[in-house]
């Protein structure tokens, strides 16, 4: 079995080519957009400055499954998050794969490792770094 995880401190993600390129495979349109700010200056989540198109570097990039409303609010239920893709996923390993370092996020080093078919595995970290470890009984 094939199992992408990070392999340094910083933690999982995809860049903005990574996460356009598994849409493709997976057949997924996805809308890019970056955080704006309202009048009193804070983050307004709901409301991009831009969409985004990868020509500048930002550090956080949200999606979205459909256009934004009046370009400017996101459905919730329309939302994507990179984060939540199995880390077994056929359509991210073979991402990992086509891009290799071009689809490390800002603080990923992303490596594909293979381990047998019949272990009960979890992902572990420290820092952002991590291992796969097989699932045991823990108490405390």
């Amino acid at each position: 079995m094939n199992i992408v995880i990070n392999d340094k401190f910083g933690g999982f993600g995809l860049s903005y080519k990574g996460v356009m390129k598994y849409a493709e495979i997976k057949g997924i349109k996805l809308y890019a957009f970056v955080d704006g700010r309202n009048e009193a200056g804070n983050l307004d989540f709901h409301a991009p400055k831009v969409s985004y198109d990868g020509t500048e570097d930002v550090f956080v990039i949200h999606y979205s499954k459909k256009p934004l409303r009046d370009g400017k609010y996101y459905e919730e239920d329309s939302y994507f998050s990179p984060s939540d893709i199995e880390r077994t996923d056929t359509a991210l390993i073979e991402t990992i794969k086509l891009l290799k370092a071009k689809a490390n996020g800002h603080c990923a080093s992303l490596k594909i490792i293979e381990i047998p078919d019949n272990i009960d595995w979890q992902v572990e970290e420290y820092d952002g770094l991590e291992h796969i470890a097989e699932k045991h009984q823990t108490w405390n």
